[in-house]
């Protein structure tokens, strides 16, 4: 796990210490991602820098430096892990490649150069790189399946920069971010701005599953969409409501796959262990499938009964880990604002703070650490999609005629921080940006013919999975440590790809078949419990109190940012009337971007 950067001449217009100055002052932006070593390429045309700041996790000797370079018109900077290295590296030795080192970043060098960016469809992994072959002038950039590793681009006097983090490209003196009041709209509504979009109009962030080509002879600049998660119409169904034991057993062998893949390292592992499903099963299959005793970790809430980490504790003696825990308080939740502020692209969800510190937690002991990212998108779930289901099967005779409509019925709180409708209440007018994105949301889950359930499953995948990403990378990294998901592999996404409604729900639970697994490994007393979430929710009501209070106060001072893209007097009113009978996330999207803006350098531009 690392951070990267670069940039590539498009104008030849610069020089090569300006290029070798400019990668090397964004990767220094970015020292918490990767500490064990740095470096600099510059491309012997003198047109392209590559820089990396490097975490040492599978082949920590000196060969897996980076920038790697074996041949020296071609430079690679990456960032993330393939798992699947050594049956790549198989493949490429077949093929009659030979390797200098064990890292897997020869091995996606040596692919790359064997046979292209179609090599990119052999990887399972989570990885950003940028590669860059001096004899074609061409600039290779590529992101994973779900985008767990981010990869930010923008334009700069005649240059294209990028980086793993948004702020690491305005590290660079003669950049700054250009901010509106569309751009705030789409943040307030997703969180985080769905790709491409950043909370910058002139930065954008590469998508998940696409590769990115860069060619300033031929003047090309062409996005190809490698990977997407499509649910498959045929879904099988026996009618009877229940999981057929052979459809347990496919799943089983393909996750078990998984995690034997995302074991591999030459570092110590860890578990982050919610109490969940997702979680629980990630963790159970560690040790009973192969035999490790793991450290896993886990938070808690302190005085709140709700507290998911019980649970943890539970399932943690069950499968006999090493368990440790920590607990977040009201008290915690003002200070971290502050620290979030400092970090990266704001993100909103409401979980950053129990993340950051369990990653705080495992970084003790760990290098790296496992998860059950990604479950509740693949298995469909979410509380949320229950009550859309439901609406869906009163209407169902209304959904061919377009009088009731999915889209309309998902693509509000239950999914959006605000809305439509409590946007022009925040601005006193319609925000475009904000309301065609989430029109042409409504419109993508109209307009699918598949069941509803897949619908919203990729629907999410595409939409909220990256912003659940996005918060574990930057938590995560700003402990150094490296967080792997086994759900989030091709393989398993196929699988999920053909399951049928029957197989996910019923009516009082989700992800039925995933349970089933579960159950194999650990008593049903310890699973059958009401989702509770990686999240504050059992602080929300205490917490709201005192941040809608400190917001008051900010919007009160004569320096608030907000005030440049929201009528003051406006903003004012909203917060007096309408935020205290909103929920929690309201005022904590609109304090952490208060915050957030105060520590950042930008241009305030017009739509």
């Amino acid at each position: 796990m690392c951070g990267i950067a670069g940039i590539v001449d498009l104008s030849q217009g610069t020089t090569p210490q300006y290029l070798a100055n400019a990668a090397r002052t964004m990767a220094a932006a970015m020292t918490h991602r990767g500490s064990d070593d740095s470096g600099v390429w510059v491309s012997p045309d003198n047109r392209c820098a590559l820089a990396h700041q490097r975490l040492s996790i599978i082949d920590t000797s000196a060969a897996g430096h980076q920038p790697y370079v074996a041949d020296p018109e071609v430079g690679l900077t990456y960032n993330g892990e393939i798992y699947n290295y050594l049956e790549l590296r198989s493949l490429l030795t077949a093929r009659g490649m030979t390797f200098a080192s064990q890292s897997d970043t020869e091995v996606l060098y040596q692919g790359l150069s064997g046979m292209g960016a179609e090599f990119i469809t052999y990887l399972d992994g989570m990885f950003a790189f940028a590669r860059y072959d001096t004899s074609r002038r061409e600039l290779l950039l590529g992101r994973d399946p779900f985008g767990e590793k981010p990869l930010y681009y923008a334009l700069n006097n005649g240059c294209l920069i990028f980086a793993s983090e948004l702020t690491a490209l305005t590290a660079l003196s003669d950049f700054s971010m250009d901010i509106s009041a569309g751009t705030i709209a789409t943040y307030l509504t997703f969180q985080n701005p769905p790709a491409p979009l950043t909370i910058a109009s002139n930065i954008r962030k590469l998508r998940p599953g696409h590769y990115l080509r860069v060619n300033h002879i031929s003047d090309l600049y062409q996005q190809t969409r490698y990977f997407s998660f499509r649910t498959a119409t045929n879904s099988r169904s026996d009618g009877t409501g229940r999981v057929a034991e052979e459809r347990v057993n496919e799943l089983e062998s393909v996750l078990t796959e998984s995690v034997e893949r995302r074991l591999r390292a030459d570092v110590s592992l860890g578990a982050f262990l919610s109490g969940g499903i997702d979680s629980s099963t990630t963790v159970s299959l560690i040790v009973n499938q192969f035999g490790r005793q793991v450290d896993t970790y886990s938070v808690g809430f302190s005085d709140v009964p709700a507290s998911e980490h019980l649970e943890a504790r539970q399932i943690s003696q069950c499968l006999g880990t090493r368990h440790h825990e920590l607990f977040v308080s009201n008290d915690d939740f003002s200070g971290f604002i502050d620290k979030l502020a400092l970090m990266d692209e704001p993100n909103a969800d409401h979980s950053c703070l129990p993340t950051y510190m369990v990653a705080k937690l495992a970084a003790q002991d760990h290098k790296v650490c496992l998860t059950g990212d990604g479950g509740d998108e693949l298995f469909g779930g979410y509380d949320r999609d229950f009550g859309v289901l439901h609406h869906a099967e009163k209407n169902k005779h209304k959904i061919p005629t377009r009088d009731w409509h999915v889209g309309k019925e998902y693509m509000t709180r239950r999914v959006l921080v605000y809305d439509k409708a409590c946007l022009h209440k925040l601005f006193g007018k319609p925000v475009y940006r904000a309301d065609d994105l989430m029109l042409g949301f409504q419109r993508q889950l109209d307009l699918n013919p598949e069941p509803v359930v897949n619908r919203l499953r990729e629907l999410d995948i595409e939409m909220y999975l990256p912003v659940v990403l996005a918060k574990v990378d930057r938590m995560s990294m700003q402990h150094s440590l490296e967080t792997r998901t086994p759900f989030l592999s091709a393989d398993v996404a196929r699988f999920c790809s053909s399951l049928s409604q029957q197989e996910m729900h019923d009516t009082h639970q989700g992800k039925k078949i995933l349970i089933e697994l579960l159950a194999r490994h650990i008593p049903r007393s310890l699973i059958q419990k009401k989702k509770k979430g990686f999240g504050i929710s059992p602080l929300e009501s205490s917490v709201k109190a005192s941040l809608l209070a400190r917001f008051k106060d900010e919007i009160s001072a004569n320096d608030c940012r907000l005030g440049q893209f929201i009528d003051l007097p406006q903003l004012r009113q909203f917060a007096a009337n309408e935020l205290p009978h909103l929920g929690f996330y309201h005022t904590w999207t609109l304090l952490l971007l208060e915050q957030w803006l105060k520590q950042h350098r930008y241009n305030v531009t017009c739509e």
